[in-house]
């Protein structure tokens, strides 16, 4: 499923190394070749830039007609290595027909829901750092008004979004452009969860 899926990846053009890292890591997703970029959008509150760019990742994908979309954050990394493209595969053969929403993994997450042994539908969550969307979700998505935080305010519109069990994705740790320090987000946030590796 993932393979035919058209990809973007958000990064400022100014970081440079980012876009080397995400190159780095998107050899791992085997021969899920080419991707499109989105610049990442700075204002003065950060949940508002990220939220625009990510607007503007699913804008395109909508203007280009695309069924589905895969969203990366430029610092994206796969823990499970080339074991990730097998689990993924596997993962989308037991995902739920209903799907608005697959998120790669998470940081925080409230009421959740276990599906089968693959999938937990999930509510409320935090990270954007590697999702899909159905284009169904495309006009409910671009209707946030750049209120909040944009991964949490889609866990309260009552999408079907959906989470594997063994976590495929995260984010690198290092300086964060969002809350302006250093990250061990990996540390101290992902203890709760299950990450393929």
């Amino acid at each position: 499923m993932v393979k035919d899926i058209n990809k973007i990846v958000i990064n400022l053009p100014e970081r440079v190394q980012r876009l080397h890292d995400f190159k780095q890591e998107f050899q791992y997703l085997q021969s899920y070749t080419g991707y499109y970029t989105v610049s990442g959008v700075i204002e003065d509150r950060p949940e508002k830039g990220i939220a625009k760019a990510h607007h503007n990742a699913i804008r395109m994908a909508k203007e280009k007609g695309w069924d589905k979309v895969l969203i990366m954050e430029d610092d994206v990394m796969f823990p499970g290595k080339d074991k990730t493209v097998p689990y993924m595969e596997e993962a989308f053969k037991k995902l739920p027909e209903n799907w608005d929403i697959i998120v790669g993994g998470v940081y925080y997450l409230r009421n959740e829901t276990k599906v089968n042994n693959y999938w937990r539908r999930i509510g409320e969550f935090c990270a954007l750092h590697w999702y899909i969307v159905n284009e169904k979700a495309y006009d409910k998505l671009l209707s946030f008004e750049y209120t909040g935080h944009y991964d949490r305010w889609m866990g309260k519109q009552g999408l079907n979004i959906y989470l594997p069990r063994r976590f495929w994705a995260i984010q690198r740790d290092g300086w964060s452009d969002n809350v302006k320090k250093e990250t061990d987000y990996n540390k101290t946030r992902l203890k709760q969860f299950e990450i393929l590796k």
